[in-house]
């Protein structure tokens, strides 16, 4: 028979150990110069409805020095999201927060990205700007720790909203237009002899 003699403090020892050297696997607020992202070609359309949601292919690179993370603290912040505001034809913001796209994983430095992005449209017609940032959450949207947006012109339009049309009805024995009787009204006066 083998006896096992189990040391448990030297593995919570190691375990303790280990959390504090690599960190306790929580993200940080970035630094100054992780705030870097270049973007590349996106599938926004220039023309959406108002208030339609749509998903368009956007493409973007980590330009800065550290790991994006992908993942909330345990109170729901710090991870790196793609979002958007939308700005009127003077520039001013109409909209601050749009809709969050999650990161499928940590993005390193360098490392670029296709992600299909949920956007939705500003609820009344007119003329746009999209501007899509990355964003810190809690902490600071790219933009304004020095990094760049994508800004791209869309035209939101009206949902057009169909008009019922009438429905001409039909009354028995009346002709219609080629001038045939109605053969329901022709059958009746038939069995009625």
């Amino acid at each position: 028979m083998i006896s096992v003699k189990r040391n448990y403090p030297v593995i919570v020892f190691l375990t303790l150990s280990l959390l504090h050297s690599c960190g306790d696997g929580q993200p940080k607020t970035l630094p100054q110069s992780a705030f870097q992202v270049e973007f590349g070609k996106s599938g926004v359309p220039s023309e959406m409805l108002a208030g339609e949601t749509v998903v368009a292919e956007i493409l973007f690179g980590n330009a800065g020095n550290q790991v994006w993370p992908s993942t909330a603290d345990t109170r729901g912040r710090k991870q790196v999201n793609l979002s958007y505001h939308w700005l009127d034809a003077d520039r001013k913001v109409v909209i601050f927060d749009g809709l969050r796209t999650h990161l499928p994983h940590d993005l390193q430095p360098g490392e670029t990205l296709r992600i299909n992005a949920s956007i939705q449209a500003p609820p009344h017609a007119g003329k746009y700007v999209l501007q899509l940032s990355m964003v810190q959450e809690a902490v600071a949207w790219f933009h304004d720790k020095g990094g760049v947006t994508l800004d791209l012109p869309v035209r939101v339009v009206e949902v057009a909203v169909p008009v019922p049309t009438a429905k001409p009805k039909r009354v028995a024995g009346a002709s219609s237009a080629s001038g045939l009787s109605d053969s329901k009204s022709t059958t009746a006066k038939k069995t009625r002899r």
